[in-house]
């Protein structure tokens, strides 16, 4: 028998005899399973004696996906996404840890999918050059003449939609740009929460799916996207922690 369906089994006999009432006896399992023993015995005499039927099933998905490979491991985007799913699937995994690896995926999609010339065109834009009055409609025109350094990137087609709202505004300044950087930032962000959502939907439990839907959006909707934008834009050596830059510490993150 395959070691992942066994374990699944064994999971299932736990859980049975918690609901009987008959902790004492665990099925047995080879010696390849030392780890997973080890951690199936302490979670079995830790539930309640009053599971139904249907919390067993849903306590037996998600042990055996804990103990194997994990919904995070095949989710179809980048390691620092699959690193903050994993840590928010984990409950073990405190607040600020979950933070501390959604400040790493935003930092990895800015810099994997925003062109250091799309940066550089807008900047310029932003400091009014050949612009000194600031007057929308050049503004207007410089960037209808950067877009096409946005393209191919999602990230890179917000900013240039957040850009432009800012311009039609008269909003010409650095600080306008970073929260322009800042509000692509997370929309990308909520864009990619959704995404991994679906994910362990398809590859476990809807319950299971909104719990690591709700613990990543506790963590984005503290993002404050004015700060968020100066330190994405920040040089390597003057960067601060995204997590302290871009996060409102005075709200708590529920975990």
């Amino acid at each position: 028998m395959q070691k992942s369906s066994q374990c699944t089994i064994a999971t299932s006999l736990c859980l049975l005899q918690i609901r009987s009432g008959t902790r004492d006896r665990l099925p047995l399992l080879n010696a390849n399973h030392g780890d997973f023993r080890v951690h199936l015995e302490k979670f079995t005499r830790s539930q309640p004696t009053d599971l139904t039927m249907s919390e067993i099933y849903e306590k037996c998905l998600t042990l055996r996906c804990d103990m194997s490979d994990g919904p995070h491991r095949s989710l179809p985007m980048r390691p620092a996404w699959r690193g903050l799913a994993a840590r928010a699937d984990n409950s073990n995994h405190s607040r600020e840890e979950i933070a501390d690896a959604l400040a790493r995926a935003v930092r990895s999609d800015f810099r994997n999918e925003v062109s250091p010339s799309h940066i550089s065109a807008l900047r310029r834009i932003f400091d009014r050059d050949g612009n000194s009055l600031g007057m929308p409609e050049i503004a207007l025109a410089q960037l209808r003449d950067a877009a096409p350094l946005a393209s191919g990137s999602v990230f890179g087609q917000k900013l240039q939609e957040w850009a432009t709202i800012a311009a039609t505004e008269g909003r010409l300044s650095r600080d306008s740009f970073h929260e322009a950087v800042g509000n692509a930032a997370i929309e990308s962000t909520h864009a990619g929460i959704r995404q991994t959502s679906e994910h362990y939907v398809r590859k476990s439990t809807d319950r299971r799916a909104m719990k690591v839907e709700r613990r990543m959006r506790d963590a984005a909707a503290q993002l404050v996207s004015s700060t968020l934008g100066a330190s994405l834009l920040a040089p390597t050596g003057a960067r601060r922690s995204l997590r302290r830059a871009g996060l409102n510490d005075g709200v708590p993150i529920h975990a």
